[in-house]
């Protein structure tokens, strides 16, 4: 509210102004790093639903957001040939 308050002084109060704004849940991104990697077809999923394919050592980010306070829990979907992969802090 801009205006909100005053006193009147013999005229019409024209000029209070109300905006309002959409409440915006902040989201925020779930990722990580791979190390020693050195087969093919690591799999990573986040809460049981998006599948991310790993090819290489290195950073890695979901691509859904989650809203703010959500839960998330990073598993192997796939471990890759010849390797076994675990997750740590995936919860």
């Amino acid at each position: 509210v801009t205006n909100g308050s005053g006193s009147i002084d013999g005229t019409d109060i024209t000029d209070v102004s109300v905006t309002c704004v959409d409440n915006v849940v902040p989201t925020y991104s779930v990722g990580g790093s791979v190390t020693g990697l050195t087969g093919t077809g690591l799999e990573l999923q986040n809460n049981g639903s998006e599948t991310l394919p790993i090819t290489a050592d290195g950073p890695f980010t979901f691509v859904t957001e989650l809203a703010d306070l959500s839960d998330y829990l990073v598993t192997v979907s796939a471990q890759p040939v010849g390797q076994t992969c675990d997750v740590t802090n995936g919860s």
